[in-house]
């Protein structure tokens, strides 16, 4: 994956996710309903579920785990 990917990955998943869990925490917000993606379970077993360990493979897989990670932790 070429580095501008990677980075617009990266600022895209990782740092606008972050801005805007920290302007829902600023603003009080009771409800934030965040999308992450297959991506994070790698290329295990099909049909993937949610119960499964996350492996993700790549940098998107990854940035999204990251935010997911990231949500848990001000839930």
């Amino acid at each position: 994956m070429s580095h501008f990917i990677k980075r617009f990955n990266y600022s895209n998943n990782v740092v606008g996710s972050v801005n805007l869990i920290n302007a829902a925490v600023n603003h009080d917000v009771k409800c934030f309903v965040f999308t992450s993606s297959i991506a994070v379970y790698g290329a295990g077993q099909s049909p993937m579920t949610e119960d499964m360990t996350p492996m993700p493979e790549d940098s998107y897989g990854i940035a999204k785990y990251s935010v997911e990670i990231g949500t848990e932790s001000v839930a």
